[in-house]
């Protein structure tokens, strides 16, 4: 991947980072994560691609180089001052559906609260997860977690979502439903996303000067 200039609003950035995984030795890697970027970062081995998220978020350190964030390293989710999220399906902290978007809208209120107030409803109307709202996570299928992950993320309004391998297991209706969803919140929020994939799987095309209906009509999805 091709570094870019720094830029003021950069999330965060890859300097150099390599690291030891499953795959052997991977980096270096130059990549810096700005607002309104799109970012594919293709990688064979599931292990090594949670090995750099985790990496990204703080949680453990590159073999060498450095990665730079805005503010301190992040711990579990939320960045001092803004938000990476991980859409992870399998990664929740509630039982209810309801109880994990109340916990998404409390980190965004705390954030900007005017601006969750006015953005969240938009959100969760577009999702059209609302007949799910009272009813436990585990009874959810594949497709729906997949879908309740994303609008959490976005309803928490971070700088940057991560997505691990986000067609991965979806038919041809759901990876559009999926796809639709995170065009429209990131732009509504102006996040910055970074996708990372295996060479097996598809990486979400999202450009701000097209739409999902024409990327649809031409098979793109």
């Amino acid at each position: 991947m091709i570094m870019e200039m720094e830029t003021e609003n950069a999330v965060f950035s890859l300097k150099g980072v390599t690291f030891t995984g499953e795959t052997g030795v991977i980096g270096p890697l130059d990549m810096v994560i700005s607002q309104q970027a799109d970012n594919v970062l293709l990688m064979k081995n599931k292990k090594d691609r949670l090995k750099l998220v985790r990496i990204i978020k703080g949680l453990e350190s590159p073999d060498s180089g450095k990665i730079v964030k805005r503010g301190a390293d992040a711990t579990g989710w939320i960045v001092p001052d803004g938000i990476v999220c991980i859409v992870d399906r399998g990664r929740f902290f509630s039982r209810t559906v309801q109880a994990e978007l109340a916990f998404a809208a409390d980190v965004a209120k705390t954030k900007n609260q005017e601006k969750a107030d006015r953005l969240l409803p938009l959100i969760l109307e577009y999702a059209g997860i609302g007949d799910k709202m009272a009813g436990p996570i585990d009874h959810l299928n594949q497709f729906e977690h997949a879908l309740l992950a994303l609008t959490c993320a976005l309803c928490m309004m971070p700088e940057a979502i991560i997505l691990l391998n986000p067609l991965e297991g979806l038919d041809a209706a759901q990876a559009a439903r999926f796809t639709s969803l995170l065009a429209f919140g990131r732009e509504e929020i102006g996040c910055a996303s970074l996708q990372v994939v295996s060479q097996t799987e598809g990486a979400i095309p999202l450009k701000q000067d097209d739409t999902f209906e024409n990327r649809a009509r031409a098979g793109v999805i």
